[in-house]
């Protein structure tokens, strides 16, 4: 990633949403988690795949628009945080 590519995703939610819906595609969708399509309904799944997007979404958000984020979200209140309060509230 070039510093341009970092400025993009910094300023362009648009961007991180796109990336984020790639993301859960690349490493979701297209998994093992296909074989318990048989067990779950188009519905459900869709909702999984929408919450997934979602916190590929947040996570992105964090790691690149953090106030004083440096691209990787370890300045201030940055990603080790957000994973933190994640794992407190059982998200």
């Amino acid at each position: 990633m070039n510093k341009k590519s970092l400025e993009n995703l910094q300023k362009d939610e648009t961007l991180r949403k796109r990336l984020a819906k790639f993301m859960t595609k690349f490493c979701f969708r297209n998994s093992k988690l296909e074989n318990f399509h048989d067990r779950i309904s188009q519905d459900e799944m869709k909702e999984i795949m929408i919450s997934m997007s979602n916190n590929s979404l947040l996570f992105l958000s964090t790691l690149f628009t953090t106030e004083k984020s440096n691209g990787f979200g370890v300045n201030g209140f940055g990603v080790s945080h957000h994973l933190w309060f994640m794992q407190k509230n059982g998200g």
